[in-house]
């Protein structure tokens, strides 16, 4: 059978009558000739030609799929009855969209910062290299490169603070720099949305000090998104670089949680500050973070080996400031423990709200199906089979869960976007309603009917079909009160355990902001970063006494008791302006 005789089916059941019933005119009127009553022959034609409306569904049937007309009718019959419903509709919509709307928002999460791989170069051959202390100074770094023959690829890459001015149209804003290895966008198979990458060759290390490239973020945010940036130059900390690219969306380096706005070389960063952190000479000037790609066939274990070993022989060669140095090696897809504990808890909280949603709407269909008892009986008497009954019964919990789906991806669309402003942390991570994500709500829509559509529509085909028919009702007829508590009592137990999760979760964070940073944030204290002085024509000399005289007279405003400054605020993760 084509789809073409499928979709005119209808029309083909109307010439088939036609047919037919040409057939039994021409029979009835041989029947005449031969010298029978108009009666007779009509009723010999009928006789031999046999029951036309089962030829008709026959046919019918032939120019059909039985399985989709079946699918068709439930799902006329699902809309027209919830329709008529319209008060139980939107309850069991709204409970569902709120499960599944917070199951996707908190899964994008997770699968932002756990779940996807790493937009890099085989991301699974990735290993980490630190020490005790977590970072590596360049000198180390070289060393690693050298002689750890299990690393195909090593590159070096470090965090720090800078302050980034466009022009007269755009103020200064402070930013986080990635100061990086000349190999590292190489290394990692990364290449720019826009312009292009450092290149790897050695001789174009001096010739790539003055360029930088500027994430994607950044770019939106402070540029505009102006597609002509690659080429143009911007000050950072008062020195002129020239943006060479943007890197793709999806790119924020190799810690998730800290995405850089810019990143340089190791040459542009001693362009940027002359003088100062002397990388390339002192062993005792960790600061760097090194990854590598494990050669094809080299397990962990022999990268760790050799990594021991050189810890020895630096031990052996500087021992003022190797005597307890010792690097470590694991797999970047390797997730922290933490990290999974909290992905776990999070997800096991808005599973439990699903779950919850679930039972509220299983109880609402169960309420409308023994409203439903007479209507039921006439189609189980009628000759509906309990496989029949379930599939109608599972169709109307499909709708349900595609509009909660659909209502429930609106919902995190608007919580992904919202998100940011009210979690801060949530500002970096590229939320979005990619495929992974949809077809995750997908995926719970669907398993949210077999959670609440299967115990309605057990419990349908179930129960004295004669008391139903009778208009009987109660416990005797449908079975389904014990069920129905069952939900109530699961409902009740899932949100004391929520509630318990909720209440030690907000416990952990109010002792967490009690805990003592060693000042008293409270007390009256203003922070207020300081552009770079060399930005405004000062040199190094005139910057570092610039600072006491701008202490004393901030402390000379009325009101303000004592001022200090601090290259580092508190509780910052990186360098940023001075303060």
């Amino acid at each position: 059978m084509s789809w073409t005789r499928f979709f005119r089916r209808c029309y083909w059941d109307q010439e088939r009558a036609r047919e037919l019933d040409a057939y039994l005119e021409a029979e009835t009127d041989e029947n005449i000739a031969r010298g029978m009553s108009p009666d007779e022959a009509r009723y010999a034609a009928h006789r031999k030609l046999g029951n036309t409306t089962l030829i008709r569904e026959d046919i019918y049937r032939m120019n059909s799929f039985g399985w989709l007309e079946t699918l068709w009718q439930d799902l006329r019959f699902a809309l027209r009855l919830l329709r008529k419903n319209p008060g139980f509709t939107a309850v069991a919509v709204i409970s569902l969209a709120l499960g599944i709307g917070a199951n996707s928002t908190i899964f994008s999460i997770v699968d932002t910062e756990l779940l996807r791989p790493w937009p890099v170069r085989d991301p699974g051959r990735l290993a980490m290299i630190s020490t005790d202390s977590g970072h590596i100074s360049y000198p180390d770094y070289l060393d690693i490169r050298q002689q750890a023959s299990a690393f195909s690829d090593v590159v070096a890459y470090g965090y720090r603070g800078g302050f980034i001015s466009g022009g007269a149209q755009r103020p200064g804003l402070e930013l986080r720099a990635q100061v990086v290895s000349q190999n590292y966008f190489a290394a990692l198979g990364v290449k720019a949305l826009r312009g292009r990458a450092f290149s790897s060759e050695p001789g174009q290390a001096a010739a790539e000090g003055h360029s930088v490239l500027v994430s994607y973020n950044l770019w939106q945010r402070y540029f505009g998104g102006d597609p002509s940036l690659p080429g143009k130059t911007v000050l950072l900390d008062g020195k002129e670089f020239t943006v060479i690219g943007i890197t793709p969306q999806d790119f924020c380096g190799l810690r998730r949680e800290s995405a850089p706005d810019i990143w340089l070389t190791l040459e542009g960063w001693e362009t940027m500050v002359p003088g100062e952190d002397r990388w390339d000479a002192a062993r005792d000037s960790r600061w760097f973070e090194v990854a590598g790609h494990l050669r094809p066939g080299t397990e962990l274990s022999e990268a760790r080996a050799q990594l021991e070993g050189l810890s020895k022989r630096l031990a052996l060669a500087f021992p003022s400031s190797h005597h307890d140095v010792k690097f470590l090696a694991w797999r970047a897809a390797e997730l922290p423990d933490a990290l999974v504990e909290t992905a776990t808890y999070l997800m096991a909280m808005v599973g439990l709200v699903l779950l919850i949603s679930c039972a509220n709407v299983a109880n609402l269909l169960l309420a409308q199906t023994e409203q439903r008892q007479r209507e039921i009986a006439m189609r189980r008497a009628l000759g509906a089979g309990r496989r029949r009954l379930v599939s109608q019964f599972l169709t109307e919990g499909l709708l349900l869960s595609v509009a909660g789906g659909a209502l429930g991806i609106l919902l995190a669309a608007w919580l992904m976007r919202l998100g940011p402003a009210l979690v801060p942390g949530l500002a970096d991570m590229n939320l979005k309603l990619d495929g992974r994500v949809l077809l995750f709500t997908t995926a719970i829509s669907l398993l949210s009917v077999l959670i609440f559509g299967l115990a309605p529509a057990l419990g349908a085909v179930k129960g004295d079909l004669t008391a139903a028919l009778k208009g009987e009702s109660g416990e005797h007829v449908t079975g389904r009160l014990p069920l129905r508590n069952l939900l109530v009592c699961g409902e009740i137990a899932l949100s004391v355990v929520l509630l318990a999760g909720s209440a030690l979760l907000l416990r952990s964070l109010r002792y967490s902001q009690g805990i003592n940073p060693g000042f008293d944030p409270k007390k009256n204290v203003v922070m207020l970063s300081v552009a770079p002085p060399t930005l405004y024509g000062y040199n190094q000399a005139q910057a570092v006494a610039l600072y006491p005289e701008l202490a004393a007279r901030v402390e000379s405003v009325p009101g303000v008791v004592r001022a200090s400054y601090a290259r580092r605020a508190p509780m910052t993760e990186v360098e940023g302006g001075e303060t």
